[in-house]
């Protein structure tokens, strides 16, 4: 282990926070290249530093060295450039977009890795993480079980799954994807994470702040760092015993930085002497996607179903337990593009053909070949199509008009540009009719006996009933009828979703029917799901559905005509 240990020199008198010299290691393992990395370089760093970060390169992405080297030289640069600035999360945050910026021009090929950062200040710590490499911070007391004043929590599939209480952190153990992470930094990615922050203000004197990758995390358990950080072994010794630990049973890379503060007056009141109770405070979400703004309200509905269900498309579940979101495997796909060109179409009332063709050219996806066709022709004709596509992208057509007839022809007017057969005009009329009936009021039932009087479909099966035998289809008779089924079974908006893909099938289709009629009904989406969803769509489509609600549900202003 390479510990550079140096004499301490005075800091600068403006700062209130002082450490000891920072100890780290970085190894490969038992793994044939190292792709972790940190910052300062081994050996580098002095107690004069501010600045501390340890990557880790993605697993099963190549590159994963040159990922993790990028985003500790690319962040520290920018900051080192703009060093006339004070720091603060929106300077973290212009350093995260240039990361992202370097990690597309470094490499043409898909690359990441995850990212721990710590910045000490004058009058706090600054940290921030994506992944589950990981951020402690510790005060050894006598007991050592409560220590850890504070700790990242990872983003991994598998605290997804303990927050949405689908498993139990005993059952979490066992996992089969403990290693599968939700979040990270990556190049080419239709998405851009933003970091957990957090900044605390109670420092003092013997605190540790302890950085890692997972390779440390193998077998460095918290009981076991709480343990050797909380007894009177020299800082040396201390990592010496973690990284042995490591060194003898890790199966990967292994990488820490562990700073030590040795003087702060921040804890203490200067006037009363008395401790502050200063806890751990979470700073603003940053979205990457648009960092002036939030958006409070917008329609997502249909669109949400389609990124969840995109995953499950040819990963049939048969099971409502499981991950609604899985990483940058779930994402928009035409589903989500045809539904934008459809709230484009009620917005300006322009020719619903020529929309479809400009954003289906501009946003390219898995489109059937019919369409695929229909979107290159200079003369785009209908094509007898009874798909569901017509169906899965209506669903702003049952929230723009004021009576029931006039949803019903718009809803054939939405089809039959290209889906005219009598089932494809059917199905896209069912969708944006249960949506109508459910924003205005109506009960399940009133809802079930329109559509089995008005389109003659069965809806008295259950989801339990159709489970065994449904499989991939793509007609509007196949799957409209079971959307709607699992809507009529769902106690909320998840468990629409959730019911819906565990039928199986044209999963991102059946789940942006249903998304869309259960957000009419339930008229609330989780925050959780609205958060992932917008961080996996462009600008564009976001300023669309905004606008799309403040004209059609913010104000009530009703179009009576195209």
């Amino acid at each position: 282990m390479n510990c550079n240990i140096m004499s301490k020199e005075v800091q600068e008198k403006s700062f209130h926070i002082r450490i000891a010299q920072p100890l780290a290691f970085t190894e490969v393992g038992a793994k044939h290249k190292n792709e972790d990395a940190i910052y300062p370089l081994l050996g580098a760093a002095t107690h004069g530093d501010t600045l501390f970060m340890v990557c880790d390169g993605i697993g099963g992405l190549a590159g994963g060295d040159i990922a993790s080297n990028t985003v500790c030289r690319s962040i520290s640069t920018y900051l080192l450039n703009h060093a006339e600035f004070s720091f603060d999360v929106s300077l973290f945050n212009k350093a995260l977009l240039h990361t992202y910026n370097e990690l597309d021009r470094v490499s043409k090929d898909e690359i990441g890795s995850t990212l721990t950062f710590l910045k000490i200040l004058n009058d706090s710590v600054f940290i921030a993480h994506l992944g589950d490499s990981r951020v402690y911070h510790i005060r050894p007391c006598r007991y050592e079980e409560e220590s850890i004043l504070f700790q990242t929590k990872d983003h991994s599939l598998v605290n997804e799954l303990i927050d949405k209480g689908k498993i139990t952190r005993r059952e979490a153990r066992g996992f089969g994807l403990n290693n599968t992470i939700t979040k990270s930094i990556q190049s080419h990615c239709e998405k851009r994470y933003n970091a957990t922050v957090y900044q605390t203000s109670d420092i003092q004197s013997g605190d540790y702040f302890f950085l890692c990758s997972d390779g440390v995390l193998e077998y460095v358990t918290n009981a076991r760092l709480q343990h050797i950080l909380c007894s009177d072994a020299s800082d040396v010794d201390k990592m010496v015993q973690i990284e042995a630990i490591c060194r003898d049973k890790s199966t990967d890379n292994y990488s820490a930085y562990l700073i030590r503060i040795t003087e702060s007056n921040l804890s203490l009141d200067r006037n009363t002497g008395a401790a502050l109770d200063l806890k751990v405070e979470q700073l603003p979400r940053i979205d990457l996607i648009d960092n002036e703004r939030t958006i409070p309200k917008i329609l997502i509905g249909a669109i949400a179903g389609d990124i969840v269900g995109s995953y499950y498309e040819f990963v049939p579940m048969k099971s409502v337990d499981f991950p609604l979101f899985n990483g940058s495997s779930s994402h928009f796909t035409d589903d989500t593009v045809m539904t934008i060109a459809n709230a484009d179409w009620l917005l300006t009332s322009d020719s619903l053909l020529g929309i479809m063709q400009d954003y289906g050219n501009r946003y390219p996806s898995s489109y059937g070949s019919m369409f695929y066709e229909w979107l290159k022709a200079d003369n785009p004709q209908p094509y007898n199509s009874w798909g569901n596509g017509s169906a899965m992208r209506v669903s702003p057509v049952g929230w723009a008009f004021n009576t029931l007839e006039e949803t019903l022809e718009a809803a054939k007017q939405s089809a039959e540009v290209t889906h005219n057969h009598p089932e494809g005009i059917k199905g896209a009329q069912a969708t944006a009719a249960c949506i109508y009936l459910a924003r205005t009021g109506k009960s399940k039932q009133k809802i079930k006996e329109y559509i089995e009087t008005t389109f003659g479909y069965n809806l008295s099966r259950t989801c339990d009933e159709i489970r065994p035998t449904y499989y991939f289809n793509e007609s509007c008779q196949g799957t409209v009828p079971e959307s709607i089924i699992a809507f009529l079974e769902s106690t909320d908006y998840e468990s629409a979703i959730r019911l819906t893909i565990s039928l199986g099938g044209d999963a991102d289709t059946v789940g942006a029917i249903t998304g869309g009629i259960a957000e009419a009904y339930y008229k609330e989406i989780p925050q959780y799901i609205r958060e992932e969803v917008l961080k996996r769509l462009p600008n564009e489509f976001i300023d669309i559905m905004q606008r799309f609600y403040e004209m059609f549900v913010d104000k009530r202003i009703i179009k009576n005509s195209i």
